[in-house]
């Protein structure tokens, strides 16, 4: 399977990274003045399109640090953003 390579520029912040979806491919995930976004992995090394995290009134801000884990341990991954305004989990 052949990619076409699409270049988008995404405001990162901050950037990490986990299987967000359960394919096994690795998947980023960056917060930016624009919001929270996660960007799934082809699993060649390119990723799809970004796509925006619904945020239900919390904002985010390019500081916002992230956290990966399975916090409610249902077995997927979950996020965390955490800025001066608290913590939000999606």
């Amino acid at each position: 399977m052949q990619h076409n390579p699409t270049y988008c520029a995404v405001d990162a912040a901050n950037v990490d990274t986990g299987d967000l979806n359960g394919d096994g491919i690795p998947d980023l995930v960056v917060s930016a003045d624009s919001g929270l976004r996660y960007l799934l992995g082809n699993g060649d090394g390119s990723f799809r399109p970004p796509v925006q995290f619904s945020s239900d009134g919390f904002s985010l801000y390019a500081e916002s640090r992230l956290a990966l884990a399975d916090f409610n341990r249902d077995g997927n991954l979950d996020v965390a953003a955490i800025d001066s305004a608290g913590i939000a989990a999606f």
